[in-house]
C-alpha cells in the first residue's frame, strides 16, 4: 500500500490571493461594452491557479466522434472548457460588481448594496464562471464559430490570459441582418409585432445561423450575408472585456497557437438595473440557468418572454 497521503495529492490554494485586481486600472467605455486593461495585479499567478482546475473531455470526444463520422446529441462550446465552482469566486464577483458600477452599467445609486454583506455574498449564486482554451486542430459543432446571441445573464466579463497573445484573437460584435433590416440585439427581435415576420425570422435563425450538433473542423468565421461586423476588440494579456447581453459575438481565434480566456457571467437584480432599491436587497429576482440556444429557447425569447424581463446571456449556445 502506498504511503502517500491523499492530503498531499490535493491542490490547496487561495483563489482570493490570486485574483487580486489592481488598485488602478484603465476603463474604456464603448457603450454596449467596456474594456478594462491591467485588471489583475498578477495575471500569471491568476492563470497558474485557474489551470489547476480540471476540464471535461468534450473537446476530445468531439474529435473522436468526427473521426468516426458520428453526430453527437449534445452541443458544447469550442475547445477545452473548465467550469468552476462559483463559491470559490465570491470576492471576484464582488469586485466585478464594483467595476460594473464604475463602468456605469449599474446605477451609482445602488452603492447601498455594497454595504450589505448578504447581498454581495449572494452575487455568485446566480452567475457562471468558466474558462475556454481554443487550440489548433479543434473539432466543433457546425456553425459554432459563427456569431452567437448572448442569453441567460446580464453581463459577460472575459479576461485574456497567457503569454504570446495574438491581438487578432479578440472579440467581434455583429448585427443580425434580415431583409435589409438590422437587428442590433436580441431585444430588437422582441419588438417585432408582425407575426408573419416573427415566424420567418425564427425559421431563418433556426435553419441558417444557429449551432447544429453536426461536427466539422474548426475554421475562423468568414463574412456571410447574415451578419454585419461593427466592432472588434483586440486580445491583450490581462485585458477584460465586459459586454451586455443580447448581442451577437464571436470569440475570435485564427487557428494558431492557443487562446485562453477566463469568463464570468453575472446577473444584477432587476430593481438594481432600474436604479430602484427594493425592500430586500438580498433577493435577486432573476435566477438564470445555462441553457442551449435552440429552437425552443429562441421561440420562448421572441414570443413568450415578458417585456420587463432582464437581458440574458447564454454560455453554451
Amino acid at each position: 500500500m502506498s504511503n502517500t497521503h491523499l492530503q498531499d495529492q490535493i491542490s490547496q490554494f487561495d483563489l482570493h490571493d490570486l485574483l487580486v485586481t489592481n488598485e488602478e486600472f484603465e476603463i474604456q467605455d464603448m457603450g454596449d461594452y467596456v474594456i478594462v486593461d491591467n485588471i489583475f495585479k498578477d495575471p500569471d499567478a491568476a492563470l497558474k491557479g485557474l489551470l489547476k482546475f480540471p476540464a471535461d473531455s468534450s473537446d476530445e470526444v468531439k474529435r473522436l466522434m468526427y473521426q468516426n463520422e458520428e453526430t453527437p446529441k449534445f452541443k458544447t462550446p469550442n475547445g477545452v472548457i473548465q467550469l468552476f465552482t462559483n463559491q470559490y469566486f465570491d470576492n471576484w464577483f464582488q469586485e466585478l460588481y464594483k467595476i460594473l458600477i464604475e463602468a456605469e452599467f449599474v446605477p451609482h445609486q445602488v452603492n447601498t448594496y455594497l454595504e450589505d454583506p448578504q447581498y454581495m455574498s449572494s452575487l455568485s449564486r446566480s452567475g457562471l464562471v468558466s474558462a475556454q482554451l481554443q487550440h489548433d486542430n479543434m473539432t466543433i459543432h457546425k456553425r459554432a464559430n459563427w456569431p452567437s446571441p448572448l442569453l441567460d445573464f446580464e453581463y459577460a466579463c472575459t479576461v485574456f490570459l497567457g503569454d504570446n497573445i495574438d491581438p487578432d484573437n479578440g472579440i467581434s460584435f455583429y448585427h443580425l441582418l434580415y431583409n435589409d433590416t438590422r437587428y442590433k440585439t436580441i431585444e430588437d427581435l422582441k419588438d417585432i409585432r408582425d407575426r408573419e415576420t416573427m415566424e420567418a425570422i425564427k425559421d431563418y435563425l433556426n435553419v441558417f445561423v444557429t449551432v447544429q450538433p453536426d461536427l466539422e473542423p474548426y475554421q475562423p468565421y468568414e463574412k456571410t450575408k447574415y451578419y454585419d461586423k461593427h466592432r472588434f476588440v483586440e486580445a491583450k494579456k490581462n485585458r477584460m472585456v465586459i459586454y451586455k447581453s443580447g448581442q451577437w459575438i464571436t470569440d475570435d481565434y485564427n487557428n494558431k497557437g492557443e487562446r485562453y480566456t477566463f469568463t464570468t457571467s453575472i446577473v444584477v437584480s432587476k430593481h438594481q438595473q432600474q436604479g430602484e432599491l427594493g425592500d430586500d436587497p438580498t433577493q435577486n429576482k432573476y435566477t438564470p440557468s445555462p441553457s442551449n440556444f435552440n429552437d425552443e429557447s429562441l421561440n420562448e425569447y421572441t414570443m413568450n418572454r415578458p417585456p420587463e424581463e432582464p437581458q440574458q446571456w447564454d454560455s453554451d449556445y
